[in-house]
């Protein structure tokens, strides 16, 4: 069976938001696990599988899920609802792998699993503090923004918020 990834985009006031480095994750996929596949123009995708869904009111967000493989994709929509997070319960993980954004999250829900009372995890690899169970991670130190040097994923907003010049890397270790 043929490893899946996901693309998972915000649909807000009925535009797609950060398609491009959507797209630049998605190529870096074929490239790396399907390179004698065609890669697809997720725009393209997107437009022939139009939301069924209505937003409750003109700020409402909806969460597009786009589930692919070398082969083929297909496309769903769901509620976009954040999972408040006030605290975070540190945890090591040196094997895992999750550079790309593989559909298979066992290993994630894993760690998560391990949270004991806390909302989420921080998943500390080889010493170095990389995301939480569900995203990147960004501290601030009173001036500046960072975010650690060694992800276990980069993110589509990582980067964006990287290349804008408003989040800088930074190697964070575990204290």
């Amino acid at each position: 069976m043929k490893q899946q990834f996901i693309e998972t985009i915000c649909l807000k006031n009925g535009s797609f938001q950060a398609i491009d480095w959507h797209q630049a994750r998605l190529n870096r996929v074929f490239a790396e696990v399907f390179p004698d596949a065609k890669s697809f123009d997720l725009a393209e995708i997107l437009a022939q599988n139009p939301c069924t869904l209505t937003a409750e009111n003109a700020t409402d967000r909806i969460r597009c899920r786009v589930l692919y493989d070398g082969d083929g994709v297909s496309v769903s929509y769901f509620s976009y609802h954040i999972r408040p997070v006030s605290s975070l319960m540190l945890v090591e993980a040196n094997a895992i792998d999750y550079h790309l954004k593989f559909a298979d999250r066992s290993a994630l829900d894993t760690l998560f699993a391990k949270r004991a009372h806390c909302d989420d995890v921080l998943i500390v690899k080889d010493g170095f503090v990389t995301d939480t169970s569900i995203g990147n991670v960004a501290l601030y130190d009173g001036e500046r923004w960072f975010t650690p040097s060694k992800p276990l994923l980069q993110g589509t907003k990582r980067a964006q918020l990287l290349a804008n010049g408003l989040l800088h890397e930074r190697e964070i270790t575990k204290i």
